[in-house]
């Protein structure tokens, strides 16, 4: 979960059309702040949220961005901020299981470790963190390695695919290719 204090709750449905890539839904406390941004659709624990100020300071936040902000900056900042949280993640589906922390992937069938590299282990973090929905290439390009969104590279698709040689013909139980970019199986 990641809250948002912004100056005013006008915005409301433009940030979240922003941030809905995420998987960003919105709760907006009573009489305390404008809005907080979370990105599970569990009730939020407000005072131990991370927090991101727009435009305005508050004593409790740990990221700010100065306003006007552009959007797909804003994007970029939340999806950065959130790939940082995310060291804690843990994913796991019938197939396998991911441990961020030491950069392994278990496979629950063999009980085999599969040692990750840095980027193949932020790679499945971010993707892991944007649940149930899909990231693009350029989203990963933009999280993973912070690169610009319109730079050409096939670096992606190269991590993408040495990971899948990794897994062999299980490579489908974990990571799947969708119209708008890449997946997490989750049963």
């Amino acid at each position: 979960m990641i809250g948002l204090i912004a100056q005013n709750n006008m915005c409301r449905t433009t940030l979240l059309e922003i941030l809905s890539p995420l998987g960003i839904t919105v709760y907006a406390p009573e009489d305390t702040y404008d809005m907080v941004l979370m990105t599970d659709e569990s009730e939020p624990d407000w005072p131990t949220a991370p927090v991101l100020t727009l435009g305005i300071t508050d004593p409790r936040a740990k990221w700010h961005c100065d306003t006007p902000i552009r959007p797909a900056d804003l994007y970029h900042r939340t999806a950065q901020i959130l790939g940082t949280l995310q060291n804690r993640i843990t994913f796991e589906n019938t197939a396998f299981s991911f441990r961020r922390t030491n950069r392994i992937l278990t496979d629950r069938q063999t009980g085999e470790d599969i040692m990750l590299t840095e980027k193949e282990s932020d790679l499945l973090a971010a993707l892991a963190g944007a649940l149930p929905q899909s990231l693009s290439k350029e989203d990963l390009l933009k999280i993973v390695w912070n690169y610009s969104p319109d730079t050409e590279t096939h670096t992606v698709e190269s991590h993408i695919y040495l990971l899948r040689q990794k897994l062999g013909n299980r490579a489908d139980s974990l990571i799947q290719s969708t119209t708008s970019g890449y997946i997490l199986v989750k049963d």
